[in-house]
């Protein structure tokens, strides 16, 4: 197209814009400052490919090229946009390096300029993505920058539910001197997260606990723990778990579900790997347990065949060498009656007795405490003292002798008899009917069962305790002194209780002595 120009003395015409010297020229449908060198500068908005004004500073709209902006650089180091926000507190570099860059060539890179870190690549050679990292080995691979050498917490990445919340977390952390990956549902702020964890140096891993104490530790975050085993692929597959030590011997824990072998709800087993037999099987089937059987249990407990060693349902002992029961166990070593003895090899026997005479504790062994039940015999003889252990109100010595017989009898006591008692020590008899009774005093008791006592009236009535009076008591009253005195006289008698002493004038506040006569 052509441009209107004038001349200087005001003559128009259509000149081409190309030969039209000033800033500008015109190459074709190419136009270029006339100085290559110069800027270019607005305070509007620029539009290419509409001629629509534009919305945006920059705006490139109805072209049909695919590459719509291309940027590239002859620097080795790499060709950058910077990306910034004059309130943001970071200035972003999208960076596509050169053979010079330190992070390696045909890579992408996100860069902080404000921290200078690195914080996403793409290696164009791999396309693996490598975030806090510049030389992914993985897909995808993501580091942070946090070191750990005490507990902490580093969520990696967050996998998200429904509603945009995280249903889940791959982390990295440290705990009990090993620092470890993680991977825990809900969200990382929730108390009933669950973790998954891998031991970094352990080799350990973690379900429920983030510092695994074994090659395999399940914790629980609430209530029962059980570790769910499942084969679904058929009825009569095995489930369980293959144990093996350093050498080639191994051993299973496995659940049959079998149930023509082991019964309706078969059986768990354990036994060597290809063994034919030395199972020990629990069948669910009653709660049975065998050992060294490959068949179903005949009895609660058994051993081997059914010849061998057995418990019934009822605790009775019915197959066993050598040992029967059927509520009495009979050992086959003890066929005759007598004395049970033991060898140095410990097998039972008896020692036929014959004879009479006394029967000695204070041989070799020695018995230090015989316990002794019912016995029949002539003599006793120990060398320690005999004691008895009967209840209260069980005479602990029966004696039949009606003589007296020398240092004990049952009207003689440390040498005195009694017709003649002597001393009794400190003890005083609670109760006593006496013909004579001879003392230069008398002690009557005092206290909640007193037979004597000192009392004040009230108003002409006072009420005495005591657990002495009975209804047929004879009680004495005797005044010690007088206050608006009256006949005093004995009201009412509760037995065993109290008893009541009255005034015949309302006001009599005397006091008194009084005493019961049983």
């Amino acid at each position: 197209g052509s441009v209107l120009t004038s001349s200087n003395t005001g003559v128009t015409s259509w000149t081409d814009p190309g030969t039209i010297g000033g800033f500008w020229s015109r190459s074709g449908t190419t136009l270029s400052p006339t100085t290559l060198g110069d800027n270019i500068t607005t305070t509007g908005k620029l539009g290419i490919g509409s001629t629509a004004a534009p919305s945006f500073p920059i705006q490139i709209s109805n072209v049909s090229d695919f590459d719509v902006f291309q940027a590239r650089s002859t620097n080795t180091t790499g060709t950058a946009i910077n990306l910034g926000n004059t309130s943001g507190a970071s200035l972003w570099n999208f960076i596509s390096t050169g053979s010079a860059a330190i992070e390696g060539t045909g890579r992408l890179l996100i860069k902080d300029l404000t921290t200078n870190l690195v914080r996403m690549t793409i290696v164009g050679s791999t396309g693996r993505v490598g975030i806090g990292h510049t030389s992914p080995s993985a897909v995808l691979e993501a580091r942070s920058n946090v070191t750990y050498t005490t507990a902490g917490y580093d969520p990696i990445i967050n996998i998200g539910g429904s509603g945009n919340a995280e249903a889940g977390t791959i982390y990295r952390s440290f705990a009990s001197g090993q620092s470890y990956v993680g991977f825990e549902s809900k969200d990382p702020g929730s108390l009933g997260k669950t973790p998954l964890v891998f031991q970094e140096y352990g080799g350990n891993v973690g379900i429920g606990i983030n510092n695994p104490a074994g090659p395999l530790h399940i914790r629980a975050i609430s209530g029962n723990t059980f570790v769910f085993i499942d084969n679904n692929a058929a009825t009569t597959a095995q489930s369980g778990i293959n144990l093996q030590g350093g050498g080639a011997t191994k051993a299973n824990i496995y659940f049959d579900p079998t149930s023509g072998t082991y019964g309706a709800n078969g059986a768990l087993l354990i036994n060597n790997v290809g063994a034919s037999s030395g199972n020990t099987l629990l069948n669910p089937s009653g709660g049975r347990v065998g050992i060294g059987n490959n068949s179903i249990p005949v009895s609660l407990f058994s051993v081997g065949s059914t010849s061998q060693f057995q418990v019934n349902t009822t605790g009775a002992i019915i197959a066993a060498t050598g040992v029967t029961s059927s509520g009495t166990i009979t050992f086959s070593g003890l066929s005759t009656s007598g004395i049970v003895t033991n060898t140095a090899a410990g097998v039972l026997g008896t020692t036929t007795t014959t004879g009479s005479g006394n029967v000695v504790l204070a041989t070799s062994p020695t018995l230090v405490t015989p316990v002794i039940g019912t016995a029949t015999g002539t003599s006793l003889s120990v060398s320690g003292q005999l004691t008895s252990t009967v209840a209260t109100g069980t005479a602990p010595l029966v004696i039949s002798s009606t003589t007296n017989v020398a240092n004990l009898n049952a009207s003689s006591l440390n040498g005195a008899t009694f017709n003649a008692p002597g001393a009794i020590g400190s003890t005083t008899p609670s109760t006593g009917a006496f013909t004579n009774l001879s003392a230069n005093k008398l002690n009557i008791t005092t206290g909640a069962n007193a037979s004597a006592g000192t009392g004040t009236l009230s108003g002409g009535t006072v009420t005495i305790n005591t657990t002495a009076v009975t209804a047929s008591s004879l009680i004495y009253v005797t005044l010690t002194s007088c206050s608006s005195c009256g006949t005093t006289y004995i009201g009412t008698i509760t037995a065993g209780t109290s008893f009541v002493v009255n005034s015949t004038n309302g006001s009599d506040a005397s006091t008194f002595n009084w005493w019961i006569i049983n």
